[in-house]
């Protein structure tokens, strides 16, 4: 009989956030903390169930994660173009990822549930430096016409 059918124990664990991401282009990489099982031969999948926004609506999704089962850990890229263009762009934040981890072959207890934060911080407050235009003296003349 497989023991994996019907676990003894399934516990999500906390994950750990990553830090903020300021839309380099390059992947942020977000390794995952296995949940623990018993017996530990089970084997867990893990996926995306929902993205959410603090305070706002999310234009981000799961389908902006994917999810790298060899090397336990989820890939996020957010492209500069995603930040800068006006169709449905990805606005600072902070992003609630909700992830669920399912015991492969179980028929119960099968899923649990944990989660991490994504922060895009606002790349433009503060801004990193200021300059001041330099004015040019201007002589005027008033007069009554």
């Amino acid at each position: 009989m497989n023991p994996c059918l019907a676990p003894f124990s399934f516990t999500d664990e906390a994950q750990t956030n990553p830090a903020d991401y300021r839309y380099t282009g390059v992947d942020l990489d977000i390794p995952i903390t296995p949940f623990t099982v018993t017996p530990s031969r089970c084997t867990v999948t893990y996926s995306c169930s929902s993205v959410v926004l603090a305070g706002g609506v999310s234009n981000i999704d799961c389908d902006d994660l994917v999810y790298d089962d060899a090397n336990k850990k989820f890939v996020f890229n957010g492209d500069t173009s995603k930040y800068t263009d006006g169709v449905a762009p990805w606005i600072p934040g902070t992003y609630t990822v909700n992830i669920d981890g399912t015991v492969d072959g179980s028929t119960g207890p099968t899923t649990d549930s944990s989660s991490f934060d994504i922060v895009l911080p606002d790349l433009c407050a503060p801004p990193t430096s200021i300059t001041a235009s330099t004015a040019a003296d201007l002589a005027y003349t008033i007069s009554d016409f």
